[in-house]
């Protein structure tokens, strides 16, 4: 039986690059309902686009290279129990439990809210309304 490799390279570009894009998408969902409390407009677009910038470098030096370490670490303790399949499983189940917060949020009425704490939910008055 041949022996099956994956390359770091292949993971980097097959599950670490999209687990990060798909962390951006939630960082980005989060970002939009918190900018919903700021009452004007253009303070509100301010903000999302700074956030925006920040979330792009945030994702880049900080949550790509934790993805990377935890997906390497998983995978290593995949191989040790069961081989090559134990690293498929590894990787299943990373991806099931992404799609599952995905469908959480995008097939909940709430959305965001159905997976936020309480204390990160928005609530009924709007900041900065009075704001010129």
């Amino acid at each position: 039986m041949a022996k099956v490799k994956v390359k770091a390279r292949h993971r980097k570009k097959y599950v670490i690059l999209p687990v990060s894009l798909l962390v951006f998408n939630l960082l980005h969902e989060f970002i939009v309902y918190k900018a919903d409390i700021i009452g004007n407009r253009y303070l509100q677009t301010l903000f999302l686009m700074a956030m925006f910038m920040t979330g792009f470098a945030f994702v880049t030096f900080i949550v790509a290279p934790a993805v990377e370490r935890t997906v390497e670490k998983m995978v290593l303790s995949g191989k040790k129990g069961a081989g090559f399949l134990g690293e498929i499983i590894i990787a299943i189940l990373f991806f099931a439990g992404l799609f599952y917060l995905y469908m959480k949020i995008y097939t909940s009425p709430d959305q965001i809210e159905s997976v936020l704490p309480e204390m990160l939910m928005n609530s009924s008055t709007s900041l900065l309304s009075n704001f010129p």
